[in-house]
C-alpha cells in the first residue's frame, strides 16, 4: 500500500469515528430531552393532584431520601394512571408512605 492511500484510509477511518461519536452524541441528546419531557410532564401531574402540604411532605423527604421520594411519586402516578386516585390529600399521602415502607427496599 502505497504512503497516499494510506493516508487516505486514515483520514476516511478517523471520519468515520467522527461520524460514529457525533451519532452517539445525538442520540444520548435526543435520550436526554426524552427523560426531560416525561420529567415536565410528572410533574406537571404531581402539582395537579398533590396538595401544597403533600408536595412539601415529598420535598423535605427527597431532602434525606432522593430515592423514596421517587418511589413515592411513582407510585402515586401509577394510583392516579389506573384511576384509583384523583387528589392526594396528607391522609392518602400517608397511607401511601405507610404502603411503601412495609414493602420494604
Amino acid at each position: 500500500m502505497s504512503s497516499e492511500e494510506e493516508i487516505k484510509r486514515r483520514m476516511l477511518e478517523r471520519w468515520l469515528a467522527q461520524q460514529a461519536a457525533q451519532q452517539q452524541a445525538a442520540e444520548q441528546l435526543r435520550k436526554l430531552q426524552e427523560a426531560a419531557e416525561l420529567e415536565r410532564v410528572k410533574q406537571t401531574i404531581l402539582r395537579r393532584i398533590l396538595t401544597q402540604d403533600v408536595r412539601e411532605r415529598i420535598s423535605n423527604i427527597r431532602l434525606a431520601d432522593p430515592d423514596f421520594a421517587e418511589q413515592i411519586e411513582n407510585y402515586i402516578l401509577m394510583l392516579f394512571q389506573a384511576g384509583r386516585i384523583k387528589k392526594v390529600d396528607f391522609e392518602t399521602f400517608k397511607q401511601i408512605v405507610t404502603a411503601l415502607k412495609s414493602k420494604g427496599p
